[in-house]
């Protein structure tokens, strides 16, 4: 039986497990406030029915209160995403929903159970100046307020996208559109869009990208949010069902061909060993000797995190030499430029530049606190983000 050290290990093991173990009536509350911190209320939720468990009546409460919350924000949020992929779609501009969307519409049948904070949009390069025009003529705002010739080049060289390159607008009723026009080495725009087809959801029709792609883009995030639970969480629950969803309709094959095409063999490994370690249902594939090991040190990071707590995000930076090169890169290109958008993102996301000082702090605390193989684990996951 596995040991259970943390709410981060009991949200998991409630999320993914085939029989979770029991839980005493005073770690509910925690509970219920790790889900929302995690966007994952309306998926525990769903759990809990389908388990039959039975939870104290003031958490029960919470968690309904939470999910008729994250109902009506989802809701609101997906009806503006896909009227702003009808405007781009009546521009003439191809573009496919991802991630939360398309999840939303192909694995969830609705809003109720699984919540949206954007809607993720793919398109070509070559339109994403026409679609930018296009919504912000129906009231949307860029998040960040620049050339979107000189913000182009900052995401191409900023280490926190990861290889990914999108722009955020912001609209009415909390929403936001964000439009990608590159998600990362090995996965080709232009092709993902070409196998993109109809989905439904709200009684609109609208493009989202094919089931392979889905989990690829899927599995892709997880890593992005460096498999730890409060970003990776949602992406589990969601790569569990995608799974489900290809081998059901005999498509896994395809998926996992599509997978090794892009270089991301050993990122899928590591999600089916994850959720395999919880649900031994879960399709189990044959990969080449050196993913498979990938793989293992991937989902052992993502353990490790889940009993202990999050790895400074910095560390990649220590680990891989990709992350400085990209931000020497960017800043021999355009010095102020890339500086200036640079403080409006730490403005957007922490509240505030983080001094140099701090910075440097908070990375040798985390080294301290890592150990070596711990920085291994994390050279790993730098690997499959930068190389």
């Amino acid at each position: 039986m596995r040991v259970i050290h943390s709410a981060r290990e009991q949200l998991a093991e409630l999320l993914l497990g085939t029989a979770p173990a029991q839980i005493d009536a005073g770690a509910w509350d925690e509970l219920a406030q790790l889900a929302q911190r995690c966007r994952v209320t309306p998926q525990l939720v769903a759990r809990i029915e389908k388990l039959a468990l039975k939870i104290p009546e003031a958490a029960a409460f919470k968690l309904q209160r939470q999910l008729a919350d994250a109902f009506r924000r989802s809701a609101m949020r997906a009806s503006k995403g896909i009227a702003a992929m009808t405007a781009l779609r009546d521009e003439g501009i191809r573009a496919a929903a991802f991630k939360g969307l398309a999840a939303m519409a192909r694995l969830y049948d609705g809003p109720k159970w699984r919540t949206v904070n954007d809607a993720d949009v793919l398109l070509l390069e070559s339109d994403v100046a026409r679609a930018v025009a296009c919504l912000e003529s129906r009231g949307f705002v860029r998040q960040i307020e620049a050339e979107l010739d000189e913000y182009s080049k900052f995401v191409a060289h900023s280490p926190s996208f990861a290889g990914n390159q999108a722009i955020a607008l912001l609209g009415p009723a909390e929403s936001e559109i964000d439009l990608h026009w590159a998600i990362g080495r090995g996965l080709d725009a232009s092709k993902v869009l070409g196998r993109a087809s109809p989905a439904r959801l709200l009684g609109e029709d609208f493009l989202a990208v094919s089931d392979e792609d889905g989990l690829l883009l899927t599995v892709r995030h997880a890593m992005r949010e460096d498999l730890q639970i409060d970003g990776a969480c949602r992406d589990l629950c969601d790569a569990r069902l995608w799974f489900r969803r290809l081998e059901e309709n005999g498509c896994l094959a395809a998926a996992i061909r599509c997978a090794e095409e892009s270089g991301m063999t050993a990122q899928v490994c590591a999600i089916a060993e994850i959720l395999r370690s919880y649900d031994s249902s879960t399709p189990a594939f044959a990969a080449p000797r050196r993913e498979q090991r990938m793989g293992l040190a991937l989902a052992e990071l993502f353990r490790v995190q889940l009993r202990d707590g999050p790895i400074g995000k910095d560390l990649a930076y220590l680990v891989h030499p990709a992350p400085a090169r990209q931000m020497i890169a960017g800043l021999a290109r355009d010095w102020s430029s890339y500086r200036r958008i640079m403080r409006d993102f730490e403005q957007q996301m922490l509240g505030g530049p983080l001094p140099w000082w701090r910075r440097a702090g908070r990375l040798a605390q985390a080294v301290r606190r890592s150990g070596l193989r711990r920085l291994r684990l994390v050279r790993t996951l730098a690997r499959v983000k930068y190389d």
